[in-house]
């Protein structure tokens, strides 16, 4: 009996000793956070960038518009920025009104370019009247078109007009992704932005003429598919195939959540540094979409974190410790984007993962 309680003591300490050694890990990871999803946005902002020229403005409460942004973002340059090569930021509004985090942060950064992303139905004339009268903005552009793909599409034509002019090759690589949710465009958004690939949008079962339009504009020769059969069907990728394409890539998994894995491995594909991940969570697009645009300044990806609905150990923690595990021995550094409390189980999971390689 004695002997029993020696040995349950004991396994009591080395789980404290690692608690520890957990909570210090911890302790390198930052969290990017507001009390809005405008308020997150603009957080993110004020840490990456001192000052930007150009500003991206998308509405907080669908994702549609925002899809394809990010890609566009990277090609604003803003060397005064504390990231090297930072793109231009992307805030986040209201549909009718202007969110007072995104105004006061448009103030800060001394903006003079404003890019709306989506048309009048969903960024209203209204808001877009706000930004101009915003002291320093000297333009307000806005990119959209009938539908999500239309947008993605001359999301990409502003891509290829902004190549030629600051002296670059135009994209010769896009990533195709279903338009009926956001992990899968968003769990790719910032490799392919820092690789020069606009991210393009499809219907499960068929490609919208938009997009071939933008494919074909494009002169774009090689995809990379993003999302598995149920989103963008094996039919879409044959007929892409057919029309002379080479899909030279299919990341994708069981879950929502496994594409964002799968990304974060195709180190062939998106050429990473691997030195820090952007984890946001993974049931609503805001926090994914502004981190983007800051994670495409160093290449790392943003890993949906799965925050409200996870039950078992496979729901969470077995995909990130695949995800942590596949890096080169390098820092691991860990950016939090988000409100919500991430559970213990989670934190243990990620700290982990830093103990290792921390040390």
């Amino acid at each position: 009996m004695k002997r029993i309680f020696r040995l349950i003591l004991t396994v009591l300490a080395v789980l404290v000793l690692i608690l520890v050694s957990q909570v210090s890990a911890l302790a390198l990871s930052k969290r990017l956070w507001g009390q809005t999803s405008e308020g997150t946005a603009a957080a993110i902002s004020q840490n990456d960038w001192n000052t930007s020229t150009y500003v991206l403005v998308t509405r907080s409460d669908y994702f549609t518009d925002a899809l394809a942004g990010v890609s566009l973002a990277y090609k604003f340059f803003d060397h005064s920025s504390q990231v090297e090569d930072a793109p231009a930021p992307i805030l986040l509004t209201e549909r009718t009104r202007l969110s007072p985090e995104t105004k006061i942060e448009i103030q800060r950064l001394q903006a003079k370019i404003i890019i709306i992303l989506g048309g009048p139905g969903a960024i209203t004339p209204e808001v877009e009247s706000e930004l101009r009268q915003i002291q320093g903005v000297g333009e307000v552009q806005r990119i959209w078109a009938q539908n999500s793909a239309g947008t993605a599409r001359d999301i990409f034509e502003r891509m290829r007009i902004y190549s030629d002019f600051i002296g670059i090759s135009r994209p010769d690589t896009a990533v195709i992704a279903t338009l009926v949710n956001f992990q899968d465009a968003l769990a790719a958004s910032s490799p392919a932005a820092a690789n020069n690939m606009p991210i393009l949008l499809t219907e499960p079962d068929s490609i919208p003429a938009e997009t071939l339009q933008a494919l074909s504009d494009g002169q774009i020769k090689k995809i990379i598919i993003v999302g598995g059969d149920a989103v963008v069907s094996k039919s879409v990728e044959n007929d892409l195939k057919n029309r002379g394409y080479s899909v030279i890539a299919r990341l994708a998994g069981q879950t929502e959540y496994d594409p964002a894995i799968a990304v974060a491995n195709a180190n062939q594909n998106f050429n990473f540094d691997y030195t820090t991940a952007y984890i946001a969570r993974g049931d609503w697009f805001t926090d994914a979409l502004a981190g983007g645009a800051s994670a495409s300044g160093c290449a790392p990806g943003v890993a949906s974190l799965r925050v409200l609905r996870f039950s078992t150990t496979t729901d969470f923690e077995r995909p990130w410790l695949k995800f942590c595990r596949t890096w080169p021995d390098s820092t691991v550094r860990c950016r939090e984007s988000g409100l919500r409390p991430v559970p213990w189980r989670v934190l243990s999971a990620v700290s982990f993962v830093s103990v290792m390689r921390f040390r």
